[in-house]
Protein backbone atom coordinates (compact mmCIF):
# COMPACT_ATOMS: atom_id res chain seq x y z
CA UNK A 1 0.00 0.00 0.00
CA UNK A 2 1.20 3.92 -0.09
CA UNK A 3 1.76 6.24 2.68
CA UNK A 4 -0.62 8.11 3.21
CA UNK A 5 -0.89 8.02 6.98
CA UNK A 6 3.12 9.40 6.47
CA UNK A 7 2.43 11.79 3.35
CA UNK A 8 -0.23 13.69 5.38
CA UNK A 9 1.44 14.19 8.19
CA UNK A 10 4.78 15.36 6.75
CA UNK A 11 5.23 15.39 2.77
CA UNK A 12 1.50 16.62 2.10
CA UNK A 13 1.31 18.24 5.10
CA UNK A 14 0.56 21.39 2.92
CA UNK A 15 -2.49 20.20 1.01
CA UNK A 16 -3.50 19.82 4.77
CA UNK A 17 -3.05 22.87 5.60
CA UNK A 18 -4.45 24.57 1.76
CA UNK A 19 -7.41 22.69 1.31
CA UNK A 20 -8.87 21.99 5.33
CA UNK A 21 -8.38 24.91 6.81
CA UNK A 22 -11.00 26.08 8.78
CA UNK A 23 -12.29 29.19 7.63
CA UNK A 24 -12.01 27.62 4.05
CA UNK A 25 -14.44 24.72 5.79
CA UNK A 26 -16.25 27.19 7.09
CA UNK A 27 -16.97 29.58 4.48
CA UNK A 28 -17.86 26.61 1.63
CA UNK A 29 -20.63 25.33 4.60
CA UNK A 30 -20.63 21.54 3.21
CA UNK A 31 -18.47 20.48 5.74
CA UNK A 32 -18.56 20.39 9.63
CA UNK A 33 -15.19 22.64 10.11
CA UNK A 34 -14.48 21.06 13.84
CA UNK A 35 -15.09 17.33 13.16
CA UNK A 36 -12.75 18.34 10.44
CA UNK A 37 -10.03 19.69 12.41
CA UNK A 38 -10.80 16.55 15.29
CA UNK A 39 -9.45 14.31 12.41
CA UNK A 40 -6.30 15.81 11.41
CA UNK A 41 -5.84 16.63 15.48
CA UNK A 42 -5.77 13.25 15.47
CA UNK A 43 -3.61 11.22 12.67
CA UNK A 44 -1.52 14.23 13.32
CA UNK A 45 -1.59 13.08 17.57
CA UNK A 46 -1.05 9.25 15.82
CA UNK A 47 -4.36 8.64 17.91
CA UNK A 48 -6.11 7.20 14.79
CA UNK A 49 -5.43 7.02 11.11
CA UNK A 50 -8.05 8.79 9.63
CA UNK A 51 -5.29 9.10 6.47
CA UNK A 52 -8.34 7.76 3.70
CA UNK A 53 -11.04 10.22 4.79
CA UNK A 54 -8.41 13.45 4.77
CA UNK A 55 -7.18 12.07 1.36
CA UNK A 56 -11.11 11.82 0.65
CA UNK A 57 -11.59 15.50 1.45
CA UNK A 58 -8.60 16.89 0.59
CA UNK A 59 -9.12 15.50 -3.10
CA UNK A 60 -12.84 16.83 -2.50
CA UNK A 61 -11.64 20.24 -1.97
CA UNK A 62 -9.31 20.25 -4.89
CA UNK A 63 -12.36 18.95 -7.28
CA UNK A 64 -14.80 21.36 -5.66
CA UNK A 65 -12.19 24.35 -6.64
CA UNK A 66 -11.38 23.04 -10.49
CA UNK A 67 -15.30 22.61 -10.69
CA UNK A 68 -17.09 25.22 -8.94
CA UNK A 69 -14.43 28.40 -8.18
CA UNK A 70 -12.56 27.93 -11.68
CA UNK A 71 -9.04 27.23 -9.51
CA UNK A 72 -6.64 25.17 -9.42
CA UNK A 73 -3.63 24.34 -6.79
Amino acid sequence: SIPIKQWLAEEFRGLVDHYLNSARISAQGIFSADRIEQLIAEHLANKANHSHRLWALIMFQAWFDRWFEGTTA
